[in-house]
């Protein structure tokens, strides 16, 4: 009896072995995508250039996005948003055209992970709403990078991807230390966000595009 549920423990054991290896692989493949690699480069890039240019030019900066009104801002930020979930789900498709985009991505990353993930996404809207009625709005720098790096991390870590998980690590890091070290001058400002956002992307890119060269 003992040897029949050790045989059928071991059996679920590698059948979770072999689930996981299968995520993981997908999600290789998703990364190697053109379009991934063409959108992971450019996030790379524009957010480094961004960080350049508030270093560099914050009263530019300021004055370029004050011609913006309240709702063209949010606009903006809709597209964006929008512009980049379309190139992931259109790339998703590629991987999987005989299931719905939803459908493809819930057996690729499993109700587990999907559900920690919504959790912390209404953690993250409670906060952002709450920093922008009483705290300084400088208090989003630090719960953005923090959420975008749980986001990463639980993704390398579930799937084993190192190029995921560091990247991750860098942002909630960078996070932390810029909530405890709030920067005084603008200047600050423009570095934290060029070596918290910037430069983690960017190098995210560059080692995505490294294994996808290795691998052809």
């Amino acid at each position: 009896m003992e040897d029949k549920r050790i045989t059928e423990a071991l059996d679920i054991l590698s059948e979770i072995q072999r689930l996981l290896f299968q995520r993981k692989r997908l999600m290789e493949q998703y990364l190697s995508l053109p379009m991934m690699r063409v959108l992971l480069w450019l996030w790379g890039i524009v957010s480094t250039a961004l960080g350049v240019w508030l270093f560099i030019d914050g009263e530019g900066f300021l004055m370029f996005w004050k011609k913006f009104s309240s709702w063209g801002l949010i606009l903006l930020i809709i597209l964006f948003v929008g512009t980049i979930s379309w190139i992931k789900i259109t790339a998703w498709k590629i991987l999987s055209p005989s299931e719905s985009a939803i459908e493809s991505i819930f057996s690729a990353l499993g109700k587990a992970l999907l559900s920690i993930l919504a959790v912390e996404t209404v953690i993250f809207v409670v906060l952002h709403v709450w920093i922008v009625l009483h705290a300084p709005l400088w208090y989003l720098f630090p719960l953005w990078a923090i959420w975008v790096g749980l986001v990463y991390m639980m993704y390398g870590v579930f799937l084993s991807l190192g190029r995921i998980k560091w990247p991750g690590g860098w942002l909630i890091l960078g996070g932390l230390i810029t909530l405890f070290w709030s920067p005084t001058t603008f200047a600050q400002g423009s570095k934290a966000f060029l070596f918290v956002f910037g430069l983690p992307f960017l190098a995210l890119a560059a080692v995505n595009e490294l294994l996808f060269r290795l691998r052809k």
